[in-house]
């Protein structure tokens, strides 16, 4: 996925403080650990450097902490107050927190990279009930469109009046499904989809077909499981939907791969291995960064002012014209650089193809 959302971010200047966090309390849970998980995520920071107001802001966020808050969360202080703050899905990983030139997002990234924003659409042919995930899997945005019934009475005489009818009806149905389809395609551009999943009725789903963008029917997929009437059921509906997401998440995963690998035999359209994939990044050449579960975070890499300024030695960097040369996790630098050319960040599974130094890319050319 792009992770265009931390552009603003990476832009901004650092130092940054950056937090993983558990905010999960239960009843069971004294007060005192709660004060002492907090403590030592301040300790943490205080020994790399930070100043003490970076320590404090995290501090407050623990201790504010509540029952119900989300599993876990990734915090970014910078510039005195907290720049960054996302829900993350529980891994049961240890709290760290660290201080540096740029936010540690590697996990972060590793979390979301798959996710597929998606618009789910139900409809019926008065109108749709819209709902919009963004790529970090929440939802955004939910809507009802709703347009005019129309139903349609029997008459004795049969024939003409029929007819007439009939043609209102198919008229109000249309222009129902031009309300949605307008919807939709709203929704898929506010949040990039890359899916939309439809259900409902099947003649209202042939409308909204006919009505949708060509991007919209380029990304449309139906499911015969849910409906706007009453009594339908939502966990069935919920668990299809999730499943046909998941679906289209591993499918675009193993097409990227086959890609690299294809491409691999091509001078100039991939790279592997992390030197390769640093002297792709600082000819800003990063499409999409693919990142394998053997990849060594504690690898290290230097860094400039821009996004091409990126080498594995100091005097590499100094050779691409930059000024400032700082030391930062390579995982973290190319991270950068991907963000701010606008590539894509893809998570190799486990059972996927196996890279060079865990890391790898498809490049621009």
């Amino acid at each position: 996925m792009r992770l265009s959302h931390l552009r603003a971010l990476y832009e901004s200047d650092g130092p940054f403080a950056t937090a993983y966090v558990r905010t999960t309390r239960d009843a069971a849970t004294a007060s005192h650990q709660v004060e002492l998980r907090a403590r030592h995520l301040a300790e943490q920071l205080s020994a790399q450097g930070a100043p003490a107001e970076a320590g404090d802001a995290i501090e407050t966020v623990v201790r504010d902490e509540s029952e119900g808050a989300p599993a876990e969360r990734v915090l970014v202080w910078a510039g005195g107050r907290v720049v960054f703050d996302a829900d993350l899905p529980e891994t049961g990983e240890d709290e760290t927190a660290t201080w540096g030139p740029l936010p540690d997002l590697l996990e972060y990234a590793r979390a979301y990279a798959n996710t597929v924003p998606h618009v789910v659409a139900v409809v019926d042919r008065v109108g749709g009930d819209l709902t919009a995930v963004d790529a970090l899997g929440q939802v955004r945005e939910i809507e009802s469109v709703d347009g005019t019934t129309f139903h349609l009475r029997k008459v004795k005489v049969g024939g003409w009046s029929q007819l007439h009818y009939v043609h209102h009806a198919e008229e109000r149905w249309k222009a129902n499904a031009d309300d949605v389809a307008v919807a939709v395609d709203r929704l898929i551009e506010e949040v990039q989809a890359e899916q939309l999943v439809v259900a409902g009725d099947v003649r209202a789903r042939e409308k909204l077909h006919e009505k949708l963008s060509v991007r919209g029917k380029s990304l449309l997929t139906e499911i015969e499981h849910g409906g706007r009437a009453e009594g339908v059921d939502e966990e069935a509906f919920d668990h299809a939907v999730h499943e046909r997401v998941e679906e289209t998440a591993h499918r675009m995963v193993e097409e990227r791969c086959a890609m690299f690998t294809e491409r691999m035999g091509k001078k100039g359209a991939a790279a592997e291995g992390l030197s390769h994939v640093v002297a792709a990044a600082s000819q800003a050449k990063l499409d999409t960064l693919l990142i394998g579960e053997n990849f060594k975070a504690d690898a290290d890499a230097w860094i400039g002012t821009s996004s091409e300024q990126i080498s594995l030695t100091r005097k590499g960097l100094e050779t691409l014209g930059a000024d400032l040369a700082v030391k930062v996790p390579a995982g973290s630098a190319l991270l950068r650089s991907a963000v701010l050319t606008d590539g894509e960040v893809l998570v190799v599974p486990p059972d996927g193809i196996k890279l060079r130094d865990g890391i790898g890319a498809l490049l621009r050319f």
